[in-house]
């Protein structure tokens, strides 16, 4: 997506890029090989956890590992304009993202889920090759899935548009503000919430944790 860098001093805050060596194709190259499987494992992950509670725990686990990583390296909460930012992008990548696409995918295929998710050019390639199957696509977790991509790429804009700031720290928080949602949206949908305690759940929720929120949001912010 285009975007209007800040200006250079607002883009030099100290620990501004774990990937700084990287650059930013690293950093691309990072993302692309984690969410080629993040989708896949979500989908995997929904057959033993309710999907809004499984999106919850994850943003738990990933607003304690983040936190405790900023807070090691000395990092600060975000304050005024960075909180501003921080929040709502947790609000929309963490707090509308996960919980429409968990849902979703209880039904859509991880295959069309991460197509979705892909760029408009190729989200319109792949329908137009498949237009004579959309009709039998259920229209609600389609939908659902859809808006969690637009939200996740606001989320983004909106991200790179504000004040530089840690990609720990801005992950960290964004796990917590989109944490509440989700489990607000859990008990709504009215989910059971069984503790994690075998392999089958746990997998997939550390996985998604450690690769797709430690590692793939990190590198992309």
């Amino acid at each position: 997506m285009s975007d209007t860098p800040p200006p250079p001093a607002a883009r030099s805050a100290p620990d501004a890029s774990p990937v700084a060596g990287l650059g930013p194709w690293g950093a691309f190259a990072g993302c692309t090989l984690i969410w080629s499987s993040t989708f896949l494992v979500i989908r995997i992950g929904n057959d033993s956890l309710p999907p809004l509670w499984a999106a919850a725990l994850r943003l738990a686990l990933a607003a304690a590992l983040l936190g405790g990583i900023a807070r090691a390296r000395g990092l600060r909460l975000p304050r005024g304009a960075a909180l501003r930012t921080a929040t709502a992008y947790g609000a929309l990548q963490f707090g509308l993202n996960f919980p429409l696409l968990y849902w979703g995918e209880t039904i859509l295929s991880s295959g069309l889920s991460a197509v979705l998710f892909a760029t408009i050019p190729l989200t319109s390639g792949r329908f137009s090759s498949t237009v004579a199957r959309l009709p039998a696509v259920p229209p609600l977790p389609f939908a659902a899935v859809l808006t969690a991509a637009t939200a996740g790429s606001l989320a983004t804009v909106l991200l790179k548009r504000g004040p530089r700031q840690s990609p720990f720290v801005i992950n960290a928080w964004g796990a917590a503000v989109g944490f509440p949602i989700c489990l607000a949206a859990s008990l709504i949908a009215g989910e059971r919430h069984p503790w994690p305690a075998t392999p089958a759940m746990v997998v997939p929720l550390l996985y998604l944790t450690l690769a797709g929120s430690v590692g793939a949001f990190v590198l992309l912010s």
